[in-house]
């Protein structure tokens, strides 16, 4: 189903609103699933600096708040270990976050999902809403014999190209929901920021695989990196270095508690610095989807393997200030 606006209302934002409001509804469909009865186990947050999956990982948190789901513990695929297994064997569901990594476009978070699913064949695994992308034919079948040999795993994904994939190769069931982003629509500080009147054009472009470019931008762009700054890198590597001492004490010292509201400050900088801005023009899913959050004009161009323009056709066409790049 693709979401659509019943009117065009002269006024942009109140022709968008009932679609975001529709958006953030869309992600209850994961609760039933999910279950309220038992606590989950986050097992790959994302302890690096790419903003959008850290805005991705906000939007998760408020979910799971406001879903009413407890939260036995967080993890990354590097510190995975002795308080997970505990988590996970007095039966918590295992949670693996959205994302663009179902597949072998990121084959290092593929390969462990796919670990943690063949060591955990009795526990509930769902994954967050992914694109899901196969560019090897090897690593499509490898994961279908390892997904389908699991009893209770379930898919959640963000496009139509995505939902269609996972449902041919896989037993697991597939269905569509919308990113974990959308989560913040509501949140005070991002209605606030939506009132902050903008100016000028905010162009965010990808300089790593998935760019069409080839890891180049346009003169004037930045990336998320561009936008962080030394202290942030600084408060970056404390994190890598507390979270390896955490590994290695079998998760006796863990970080994420002090990351996560690290994680949050940066995040609300970033989204202010968007709304700074009258227009977004960006590749990157995340802007796109900070730009409709916060009511600002955006301007699409796609990645190499159409991942804006399928979820803009998804979930975000109806919204008129929302628009891909016509080639010159």
């Amino acid at each position: 189903m693709t979401v659509s606006a019943e009117t065009r209302a002269d006024d942009p934002r109140a022709a968008a609103e009932p679609v975001m409001a529709e958006l953030d509804q869309w992600l209850d469909a994961m609760a039933p699933v999910i279950g309220r009865d038992r606590p989950v186990v986050l097992a790959d947050y994302p302890l690096h600096l790419n903003i959008g999956d850290l805005v991705l990982s906000a939007g998760t948190d408020a979910w799971l708040e406001r879903a009413g789901i407890p939260v036995a513990g967080r993890f990354t695929p590097g510190n995975f270990g002795t308080g997970a297994r505990r988590a996970i064997a007095e039966g918590a569901t295992i949670l693996f976050g959205g994302g663009g990594n179902l597949g072998d476009i990121w084959p290092d978070f593929h390969r462990f999902h796919e670990r943690v699913i063949e060591a955990c064949p009795d526990s509930r695994i769902v994954f967050l809403p992914q694109t899901a992308r196969f560019r090897k034919r090897e690593t499509l079948d490898r994961s279908r014999r390892i997904f389908d040999a699991h009893r209770d795993l379930h898919l959640f994904v963000r496009d139509r190209e995505s939902l269609e994939l996972c449902r041919s190769a896989f037993a697991a069931p597939a269905t569509l929901v919308p990113d974990m982003a959308h989560a913040l629509r509501t949140a005070p500080r991002m209605v606030e920021l939506a009132e902050r009147p903008g100016h000028g054009t905010l162009t965010l472009a990808r300089t790593d695989h998935e760019s069409r470019g080839a890891g180049t931008a346009p003169d004037g762009a930045v990336d998320w990196r561009d936008l962080l700054t030394d202290g942030d890198r600084r408060r970056y590597h404390g994190f890598r270095v507390w979270h390896a001492l955490d590994r290695r004490t079998g998760n006796r010292l863990d970080p994420e508690p002090v990351w996560r509201r690290f994680r949050d400050r940066l995040v609300d900088r970033m989204i202010a610095t968007f709304a700074d801005h009258e227009t977004i023009h960006t590749d990157r899913l995340h802007g796109l989807i900070i730009g409709a959050l916060i009511d600002r004009r955006v301007i699409f161009s796609d990645t190499a393997d159409g991942k804006l323009s399928g979820y803009h056709g998804q979930w975000l066409s109806a919204i008129a200030s929302i628009g891909r790049e016509t080639p010159a």
